[in-house]
């Protein structure tokens, strides 16, 4: 009779994998990378991984997000938790804030600046809407906002607000702020 695996017993596999895997730096794109997303989604669906350099002295961060799903957070927590000290990386839960985000879209950069938010309170709910340049195509802001307040913020403190649908700026109330500018307030507040 076969046992199905714990969760605890398919994240250790999953940095067994790791572990043999070798180097996820290889140009182009080693099949390690390849696999990577294949062996994670082992131990559940829909977490997801970012890899970059984390310094000049070849650190590399792996990010292993829930992609931001709520009821994955504790999922990714658990996968750090239990990740291997491995020479060279370092291991986190959730997409981590990134200084000067900004976003090309159809030939066009917009930066951290150019987008605002608004935070609304409503009893213990905290309720935030960012608002985005007129000309961008509002459907795909309802995608590509979470992404962006993610590289503001990070990914962990998103998940504590409810997002509520982007709106152009033409729509922003006088209490719109940057999205930088909220960034360095949230940041320094928590």
């Amino acid at each position: 009779m076969f046992r199905k695996k714990s969760l605890e017993d398919r994240i250790d596999h999953f940095w067994k994998w790791f572990e043999a895997h070798g180097s996820l730096t290889q140009e182009p794109p080693s099949e390690p990378v390849r696999g990577l997303l294949k062996q994670l989604s082992k131990v559940t669906k829909g977490l997801v991984w970012a890899c970059s350099a984390e310094s000049k002295d070849i650190t590399r961060l792996l990010e292993i997000s829930p992609d931001g799903v709520r009821s994955l957070a504790n999922t990714a927590r658990l996968v750090v938790q239990r990740a291997p000290e491995i020479t060279g990386w370092r291991f986190v839960a959730f997409r981590q804030p990134v200084k000067g985000a900004y976003l090309n879209m159809f030939g066009l950069s917009y930066s951290d600046e150019t987008f605002q938010v608004v935070v609304y309170r409503q009893g213990d709910v905290e309720w935030l809407r960012l608002f985005y340049p007129d000309e961008l195509d509002a459907k795909r802001m309802i995608s590509v906002a979470p992404i962006l307040i993610d590289c503001a913020i990070g990914e962990e403190d998103v998940l504590e607000f409810e997002l509520l649908h982007p709106k152009p700026l033409s729509e922003a109330p006088p209490e719109a702020m940057p999205l930088s500018a909220f960034a360095k307030l949230f940041l320094r507040e928590t």
